[in-house]
């Protein structure tokens, strides 16, 4: 399905080797975690700093069943924790790989489209300020497995996934950063709402998030020290 983004991850302008590592740190998943079940809807937000940022949410069904996804951050609107955002937030891309192969499973990576009756044709909300609906989406039939989930900015270069290709280190995709496809100049905002079938284990709340994805990260960096 391409090239691997496990191979190419760029975290705090540094490129990390992940594909091998994410599987070693899965006891830091573990750990961070726990072994709770979880079904139903958790929402996370933050801000990116640069275009090259992404953010990724791993969990492991038991049972096949529905993984779905929808992002707020570019059209604003109120999450299922009924937090509201405001629109402005960065256009988003949406991808879900299988850990076990690191193959794509499911992507967004373009949003949806203004409806005439208003709105967007995906159920996100239209940024009636550019008339743009950009905000992503996934509803994937899922067999059993672990997966994760990557929310990154839309690439501003080739149409691509910026997971898919390297970014020069240490710089921002676009000058400034956080400009659109149609050269309208957003902010680092996200917001995104998962929500997993029953059997879903290993999945982070929100108030762990932060603190698992730099256990994950510090993982990554140490296994990829000890290849080299």
């Amino acid at each position: 399905m391409g090239t691997s983004p496990f191979s190419r991850y760029r975290y705090g302008g540094h490129f990390l080797t992940i594909s091998s590592a994410w599987r070693g740190a899965g006891l830091l998943c573990a750990l961070c975690v726990g072994s709770s079940v979880y079904a139903g809807t958790l929402s996370y937000s933050g801000t990116f700093t640069f275009d090259s940022d992404v953010e990724t949410i791993p969990f492991t069904l038991t049972a096949p069943g529905v993984v779905s996804a929808i992002t707020f951050g570019y059209g604003g609107g109120t999450n299922a924790a009924s937090q509201v955002f405001t629109a402005g937030g960065f256009a988003p891309s949406l991808a879900l790989y299988l850990v076990s192969d690191s193959s794509l499973q499911a992507q967004d990576a373009l949003g949806g489209s203004v409806i005439p009756a208003g709105g967007c044709s995906n159920g996100t909300n239209e940024d009636t300020s550019v008339d743009l609906c950009l905000d992503a989406t996934l509803n994937f039939s899922a067999a059993a497995g672990s997966y994760i989930l990557v929310l990154s900015e839309q690439s501003v270069n080739d149409g691509l996934d910026p997971m898919s290709y390297p970014l020069p280190p240490d710089t921002n995709a676009t000058t400034p950063p956080f400009m659109d496809v149609f050269g309208n100049q957003r902010n680092g905002q996200f917001a995104i709402d998962v929500t997993l079938p029953d059997a879903s284990t290993g999945v982070p709340e929100p108030a762990t998030w932060t603190l698992m994805s730099s256990g994950i990260l510090a993982g990554v960096a140490f296994a990829r020290r000890k290849r080299t």
